[in-house]
């Protein structure tokens, strides 16, 4: 489960029923040698940096990424109906170094319009050492550079209006971002961009892609209309609406990479589906969240998220909802519809016990299930909990495991599992 906002998303690795068990000869069938097909990834080492003067009168940042990962054997399948073998990974030692540069600047003219251009520039190096490469359309160069420039604005309207019990802002948004096709799409790796989840939430990125393997490239236009109140009393709503436009060069959705992930996206054609979402923030401790993507023509649901989390005295609870359509393009060809609960028990100022249960409501199944016993205060955090997962292909009924995890503050966080037999 990846969790965004206040609703999650269901990855499609967490599904695998619906293709195929037999990819081609070349590589071992879905399920099998799961332990050579998992990558270790090390190191990852992430710089972000903000200049404190403006530079041009804006904000400008770096962002960079360095990640190396090496994978024993392919993981690859075919999709239902397809001999085309896809790729969640390729063996061999794949190293990427990302660097990025963005500057933004924001004017507000006398009638309250806020106009924001910005600009960035992304470098990324590829080192490659493949065994599989004559096999998966990886290039066979052991060395690859790529760039992506780019250069937009963003344009906002606020209307505020004010009244006895609070005040309302009603505000459209348009944003344009220019920059040239993104460079050997199929050829290079890709490990960390294979989630592709469009939606209110990231509507508005520049690029919207997961992760540093993908850059997105030609030139496209975002639009919505974003709604909010809020109530002297504390309530909070808001809500936002929209969809994209790709207008010029090469839609990096609508091509395939070695996965495929991207066909199914929502993104795919040059009119988007349209995404929605709304929120609201009471003054009891219960927040309640959605979100969908309709179809660009039918407007028919193509997935729907919600969750609502609320806090009474020492129990915190959620419950959450997904719903996901098809995806031919994954050989995923039926919807999924999961519902996932959690809850937490204060019993002290710093220890707490909690526990989750994640349901297939398609299935009728339960997926995982677990709980634990935690300690956390101000600089020091750690947690021993048990947990089942009956969504794995390996051929196993449950999967059992226990996670120890530690947490300081001023230096990160560190779990370590093992599996039950």
């Amino acid at each position: 489960l990846t969790f965004r906002g206040y609703a999650f998303s269901l990855s499609q690795e967490d599904y695998t029923g619906d293709v195929e068990n037999d990819p081609s000869s070349n590589f071992s069938p879905l399920g099998q040698s799961l332990q050579d097909k998992q990558p270790f990834v090390l190191p990852v080492i992430d710089y972000d940096y903000v200049f404190a003067d403006p530079i041009v009168g804006g904000e400008l940042s770096l962002t960079s990424n360095f990640t190396s990962l090496t994978r024993a054997e392919t993981d690859a399948f075919q999709a239902t109906g397809s001999d085309v073998d896809q790729f969640r990974g390729v063996d061999g030692t794949f190293s990427r170094l990302s660097m990025q540069g963005e500057w933004r600047r924001t004017f507000i003219d006398p009638l309250g319009q806020v106009f924001t251009p910005f600009a960035y520039v992304r470098g990324d190096l590829f080192f490659l050492a493949s065994a599989d490469e004559d096999v998966t359309a990886l290039t066979g160069e052991a060395f690859v550079g790529r760039a992506m420039p780019a250069a937009g604005l963003e344009y906002r309207y606020p209307f505020i209006a004010t009244f006895d019990g609070g005040n309302q802002i009603l505000e459209p948004v348009a944003q344009i971002v220019v920059r040239p096709n993104e460079q050997r799409i199929g050829e290079l790796p890709n490990e960390d961009a294979q989630s592709i989840v469009f939606d209110a939430t990231t509507l508005f990125d520049y690029d919207k892609f997961s992760g540093f393997d993908r850059a997105e490239g030609g030139s496209r236009v975002n639009v919505g209309l974003n709604y909010k109140l809020q109530l002297n009393s504390g309530y909070y709503l808001s809500a936002l609406f929209g969809r994209s436009y790709q207008i010029g060069g090469e839609n990096s959705y609508a091509t395939s990479d070695i996965l495929g992930a991207t066909l199914d996206s929502g993104l795919e054609t040059d009119q988007s589906d349209y995404v929605g979402s709304l929120y609201l923030d009471t003054q009891y401790g219960v927040r309640v969240g959605a979100q969908a993507r309709f179809d660009n023509e039918d407007f028919q649901v193509r997935r729907f998220e919600a969750q609502a989390t609320g806090t009474y005295g020492p129990v915190v609870s959620s419950i959450a909802y997904a719903f996901l359509d098809a995806q031919p393009s994954l050989g995923i060809d039926d919807p999924r519809e999961e519902i996932l609960g959690s809850a937490s028990l204060r019993l002290k100022e710093n220890w707490r016990v909690f526990g989750s249960l994640r349901y297939d409501i398609e299935n009728f199944d339960m997926v995982q299930d677990g709980f634990g016993l935690g300690y956390d205060d101000e600089g020091f955090s750690v947690s021993l909990s048990y947990a089942e997962d009956r969504s794995r292909n390996n051929d196993e009924d449950v999967d059992r495991t226990f996670y120890l995890r530690i947490g300081l503050r001023t230096i990160g966080n560190t779990q370590v599992s093992t599996g039950v037999q």
